[in-house]
């Protein structure tokens, strides 16, 4: 049987427009579960589930913290207490204004302008939490490798247990997997035709603590600590 793994994200408010899209998106709600088709409205027929079946494993966010097993000197609670001192700690940061672009072979939401805020929040989260992580595994790192990646990015995956983080930060939320050229781009213009939730700015107002009991099962939301607006 396989360790837990846990993660931290930034998803949005379970109020939102935005989260509501996404999770309509992906037909998996991580509070809830996995949405039916008439909760998916016009994705379920132009979105299926082939083509967002990785992402909707994670449900909708932004990785700040990718998934990782617990140390042996951490436990889950020890790694909650975490995530409330560490919002405690921390005022809302201003994503801005989201726009939908193809990365690579998927489709996702990035920031007009990442500012460097933003990055360096990310990079807080990162070393906060690394002493709850477990080192990483040969079959994870090299899943991980599988990427092409840089020397540099190879370094922070030796480093840190995840390529991405740094000065290799990229905010993104995804919305499909990876597709082929023409499913690619049929997803874009579905996402683009529904896009009206991205009118509105995205603040980072909580980090949420995600877990996956198995890893053949999705991960699901078990906090959401509000960020300190008092600071």
């Amino acid at each position: 049987m396989s360790q837990p793994r846990y993660a931290i994200y930034f998803t949005p408010p379970q109020s939102s427009d935005l989260w509501r899209f996404g999770c309509a998106a992906l037909g998996y709600d991580p509070h809830h579960g996995e949405l039916s088709d008439a909760e998916r409205g016009p994705f379920a027929d132009f979105l299926p589930r082939a083509f967002v079946a990785e992402p909707s494993r994670y449900g909708f966010h932004a990785t700040l913290r990718a998934p990782f097993e617990l140390a042996p000197s951490t436990s889950r609670d020890g790694l909650l207490a975490a995530a409330q001192a560490f919002a405690a700690q921390r005022r809302p940061i201003d994503v801005g204004h989201l726009k939908l672009t193809v990365m690579g072979t998927f489709v996702a939401l990035v920031p007009v302008v990442q500012t460097v805020q933003l990055s360096t929040f990310a990079g807080d989260c990162v070393a906060f939490f690394e002493p709850h992580r477990r080192l990483l595994a040969a079959a994870d790192r090299a899943r991980r490798m599988k990427a092409a990646l840089t020397q540099p990015q190879i370094a922070l995956l030796d480093r840190w247990g995840y390529p991405y983080v740094f000065d290799q930060f990229k905010f993104h939320m995804s919305l499909t997997g990876r597709l082929d050229p023409a499913h690619l781009q049929t997803a874009l213009a579905t996402l683009q035709a529904h896009c009206a939730p991205l009118a509105q700015p995205v603040t980072i107002d909580a980090i949420s603590v995600l877990e996956q009991p198995e890893r053949s099962q999705p991960f699901r939301i078990i906090a959401r600590e509000l960020l300190n607006t008092f600071l």
